[in-house]
């Protein structure tokens, strides 16, 4: 475990991150979980299962399950920061990447955009069930502006309505793939990264391990 100074405090006083080095690897993950994990899976299953758990790894735990910029703290300028003293701490890393799924999703898209992540993967961004134009558009006016350094892989189910209302706003935005999903059952649609796990393909999405 290793244990970073930072000022942002809420992370801190709220044992709110979980943080594994590697220093064989190059590669550090930022997962973005809610209070029980990611889409009702604990975090530390889940990413075994994506094959990350032997990656720099850093979980950042949402208690209130509301978005790491209002679950966790209101001060982004000082979570932007906590980022960029987290990466600085990794001197053998050399690749940047965030994951999330659900709201972790969101959190994922917007702080790969602001650190400037090489990946920044969201999977199924449908939080609530009902299309929010509000967020939406905030989303699309960030990543609209494009940082020149960050792709966007989504991958939702053509059968959930919002996520492909998401990703038809979102999609010419510069950077952004899009990863339309054709087999998922109606009651998976709003857990794709679980699915994906369930089916044995989550895995194969984040690439392969990298040595310093």
């Amino acid at each position: 475990m290793l244990t970073l100074q930072t000022k942002y405090t809420p992370i801190a006083k709220n044992r709110t991150v979980m943080i594994h080095e590697r220093e064989q690897c190059a590669q550090l993950f930022f997962a973005y979980v809610g209070a029980m994990g990611l889409s009702g899976m604990r975090g530390g299953r889940l990413l075994l299962s994506a094959g990350l758990i032997d990656r720099n790894l850093a979980m950042i735990r949402d208690p209130n399950t509301d978005g790491i910029f209002r679950g966790v703290g209101e001060d982004i300028d000082a979570l932007v920061d906590w980022h960029f003293e987290c990466r600085e701490a990794f001197p053998h890393v050399s690749q940047v990447y965030c994951v999330g799924d659900s709201m972790g999703g969101y959190d994922s898209l917007v702080s790969g955009y602001l650190i400037g992540a090489n990946i920044a993967w969201a999977f199924s961004l449908d939080v609530t069930g009902t299309f929010d134009s509000e967020a939406t558009n905030m989303l699309r006016d960030l990543l609209s502006e494009g940082n020149g350094a960050t792709e966007y892989r989504i991958y939702f189910s053509v059968d959930n309505d919002v996520d492909t209302q998401i990703a038809e706003q979102i999609g010419d935005c510069p950077g952004v793939m899009l990863y339309p999903l054709t087999d998922v059952d109606r009651e998976s649609s709003r857990a794709i990264m679980p699915w994906l796990a369930k089916t044995g393909q989550l895995s194969s999405i984040f690439p392969a391990f990298e040595p310093a």
